[in-house]
């Protein structure tokens, strides 16, 4: 996997680069270029990394370290090359920086935010937002690959997609197809619509609501989903992972140490759980198919707890 910047420098000076692609190898056969000798003097262009410091593009340039990725550095590579590089790099962070607020932003890609505030992105991708950055609407199929920090995107939707979040980032709104892929540390999406998805939960994520057929996959240490309606499905909950209501056929396959589904409605479905799980309301056709530890069910006003140490499932008003 190749850093940001990646290019590819030619014996003629010529420097062949594309924006939102950091890999050598694509950037070959992107441009049809022969890649078979390791002999110095048949070498035909050299492959450079110019990589900033603690991978932020808004570091002065002058901190950047510039390398050749070869195993043998072509025997014609001249500081002139090298220039020609910066030169390069230089125009492209002119195009990818972004650090003053924009209304909008159309068919790009390759963008850093930091610090602004971006009225709309349309079929566009950004690379990482930071610190406080905010993308008001994500619309088409529109990508955020990285937000940290306390970023925000307010509205994703259409096919857009976050790959991954962390710290205190924020997604207020997902509708249609929308697809937050990870989410790290306490990050949060308020709202899920349509068939939106988030595959996976870690630290103390919250979705606070879900609609239709919303999916998360995975939810780990204090995840908190606050609703679920529809064809929902939780997958796993670990350690205290609270569901507080699940309408229709709502499904959570395991809840693993203190974790809570408050509310079950129609055929939801919880396959496992172990320790001190609660579901405290069950109705129409719900399953929890396993118990262990000290897990307690309240099915209309009655509670039926079942005591791996006793054997012994109690039912008491």
């Amino acid at each position: 996997m190749c850093n940001f910047w990646s290019c590819i420098v030619l014996k003629d000076k010529t420097v062949i680069s594309e924006i939102g692609i950091d890999n050598h190898h694509e950037l070959v056969e992107m441009f049809n270029l022969e890649d078979s000798s390791d002999i110095r003097s048949q070498l035909k262009f050299a492959k450079v990394e110019i990589v900033p410091p603690e991978n932020d593009p808004f570091k002065p340039i002058s901190e950047w370290k510039f390398e050749v990725d070869e195993r043998v550095k072509p025997e014609w590579f001249s500081p002139a090359h090298e220039d020609v590089c910066w030169i390069r790099l230089k125009e492209v962070l002119k195009e990818v920086l972004i650090t003053e607020d924009v209304a909008e932003l159309t068919g790009r890609k390759g963008l850093f935010l930091k610090d602004c505030v971006v009225g709309k992105l349309t079929n566009s991708v950004v690379q990482k937002m930071f610190n406080s950055s905010v993308v008001q609407n994500m619309s088409d199929s529109s990508v955020v690959q990285n937000m940290s920090d306390s970023s925000v995107v307010k509205r994703m939707s259409g096919s857009s997609v976050v790959q991954e979040m962390f710290d205190s980032s924020v997604v207020q709104n997902m509708f249609d197809s929308s697809v937050v892929q990870r989410m790290y540390g306490s990050s949060v999406v308020q709202r899920m619509y349509g068939s939106s998805v988030v595959q996976r939960m870690y630290g103390s994520s919250v979705v606070q609501n879900m609609f239709d057929s919303s999916v998360v996959q995975n939810m780990f240490d204090s995840s908190v989903v606050k609703r679920m309606s529809g064809s929902s499905v939780v997958q796993e909950m670990f350690d205290s992972s609270v569901v507080q209501n699940m309408f229709d056929s709502s499904v959570v396959q395991k809840m693993f140490n203190s974790s809570v589904v408050q509310e079950m409605f129609d055929s939801s479905v919880v396959q496992e759980m172990f320790d001190s799980s609660v579901v405290q309301d069950m109705s129409g056709s719900s399953v929890v198919v396993r118990h262990i530890g000290h897990t307690t069910i309240k099915d209309n006003a009655v509670t039926l707890t079942w005591d791996t140490g006793t054997a012994n499932l109690t039912r008491s008003k």
